[in-house]
């Protein structure tokens, strides 16, 4: 499930881009999946002349009567969809639990998950897409029972502080260049078949 969500939002953003449509992949959480809880999720964020809006391509016809959604999927609400630095953001505020920031299917959730969201998401905005189940640079130190320092939390309080909502490509080049410890290392450890396994990209 989680692999096919990723494939439509990328596809989703590749059509956009087919047309001229200025387009990109973005993670964070999802509020409509599991009233209380906000799920890991991927969404495409278009540019419609006028600003950035939000498509949801998971949320066909049947889906949106199942789970009774009131929005059109082409213009998902930001507070229906949180990208990962508002969602870092807002926790940090108090104003999430991120025990109630995860994925609740697999009981995994936490400030640690959050903080794997800022990374990918912030990766996304720089075209380089992976999948939810992968880490690399400072995202391999925090997992499960491992959440992130005071020292490293307020690093990526700056970075989510520049990032949060729709920033401009530029300024998500200029923060992805300057700061290092995001960037997508050649080698990543995935997570894919439960136990962690180092991959090297392209290989």
């Amino acid at each position: 499930m989680l692999l096919r969500v990723r494939r439509l939002a990328r596809v989703a953003t590749a059509v956009f881009r087919t047309h001229a449509m200025p387009a990109r992949c973005r993670a964070g959480f999802a509020a409509y999946f599991n009233p209380g809880f906000l799920e890991d999720h991927w969404v495409c964020e278009y540019w419609d002349g006028g600003g950035w809006r939000l498509l949801d391509a998971q949320l066909d016809e049947a889906a949106v009567r199942e789970l009774g959604i009131g929005f059109s999927p082409c213009d998902v609400p930001r507070d229906q969809f949180i990208d990962g630095s508002s969602a870092w953001r807002r926790m940090r505020a108090g104003d999430l639990d991120p025990m109630k920031m995860g994925l609740s299917v697999l009981e995994l959730a936490g400030a640690w998950f959050v903080l794997g969201d800022v990374m990918l998401d912030v990766a996304a905005l720089n075209k380089e897409e992976l999948l939810p189940w992968e880490r690399w640079s400072v995202g391999r130190d925090f997992g499960p029972g491992h959440d992130p320092d005071p020292e490293w939390a307020e690093r990526f309080d700056e970075v989510a502080g520049l990032l949060e909502g729709s920033p401009e490509a530029a300024l998500a080049q200029r923060v992805y260049r300057e700061h290092a410890w995001l960037q997508v290392t050649p080698s990543i450890l995935s997570f894919a078949t439960g136990a962690p396994v180092e991959v090297t990209i392209g290989s």
